[in-house]
């Protein structure tokens, strides 16, 4: 598994009310973007952390969205 570090940008979209979040996503080095919907805008403050996981199609980032400063 590959190290990763992500700095992600949650935007409302204009027309569709679900949020999404835009990651520049650098794993070993080799950068990546990726948009992906989530499920609810976090609040102010909320820190969005990308992870890569692995799964039956492959290696998959998944965001997870801690409150405030809890990790």
């Amino acid at each position: 598994m590959g190290t990763v570090t992500a700095a992600v940008t949650v935007h409302t979209h204009p027309v569709h009310p679900t949020p999404f979040v835009v990651a520049d996503i650098a794993v070993d080095s080799h950068p990546l973007v990726i948009q992906a919907t989530v499920c609810h805008k976090p609040d102010v403050g909320d820190r969005v952390i990308g992870r890569e996981v692995d799964s039956d199609s492959g290696p998959e980032i998944v965001f997870d969205v801690f409150e405030g400063t809890d990790r």
